[in-house]
């Protein structure tokens, strides 16, 4: 009984845990995206 608990406990923050980064990634983007970003801000400072 003790174990199913766990069990269940575990799943629940998995599942929390999934929906965050879910939430983040669309928010913020991916991160090859965020690492674009930062090369095109780096570019264009460099060429002005």
């Amino acid at each position: 009984n003790t174990m199913v608990c766990l069990i269940n406990q575990t799943n629940q923050l998995l599942d929390q845990k999934i929906r965050w980064t879910q939430e983040k990634f669309i928010k913020e983007g991916g991160f090859r995206e965020n690492l674009f970003k930062k090369r095109k801000e780096y570019l264009e400072k460099g060429l002005k």
